[in-house]
């Protein structure tokens, strides 16, 4: 029941409002219930009092895109990987993002930057292979692509 999820948390926090985990679950609570715009003040307030938490910024990131501001949501998953560039799932968000918005080699190299930082991770390989997988060209039809484009300037 996410009505009484949420009013757990703002018990909580009225108990004692430092705690942050708290009130990251409440926000993603809002998120789950589709009310972005109290999800995305939740991960604002949040962001004031911890600006180099990648996981606040994925939230942000995920309620921004969920109410249809996927410029946004791109820009808050990107200051997640720069904020955490180590943190694997900073990464995924901002993978998952691109590609789900068709930018299919953007996303492949943000899958590939999770399999290295988490190389023991099935599932890491697994979105990695499954969404991005793109075959390196073969010098065959790298040199096909030249010849083509240098016989289309001379025509």
């Amino acid at each position: 029941d996410l009505a009484a999820a949420e009013r757990s948390c703002r018990t909580a926090l009225d108990l004692d409002a430092s705690q942050v985990d708290t009130e990251k679950a409440l926000a993603t609570l809002y998120f789950s219930g589709g009310k972005f715009d109290q999800a995305m003040a939740t991960w604002q307030a949040l962001l004031q009092r911890s600006p180099q938490d990648a996981d606040i910024y994925i939230g942000l990131g995920e309620a921004l895109d969920g109410s249809g501001r996927g410029d946004e949501a791109e820009a808050r998953f990107r200051q997640a990987v720069a904020a955490e560039p180590a943190i694997p799932s900073a990464h995924n968000a901002l993978a998952n993002h691109l590609f789900a918005r068709g930018r299919i080699l953007e996303a492949a190299a943000e899958y590939r930057t999770v399999t290295e930082l988490v190389p023991s991770s099935a599932s890491a390989w697994t979105s990695s292979a499954a969404r991005c997988w793109v075959p390196p060209p073969s010098p065959s039809s790298a040199c096909r692509a030249a010849t083509t484009a240098a016989s289309s300037t001379k025509a």
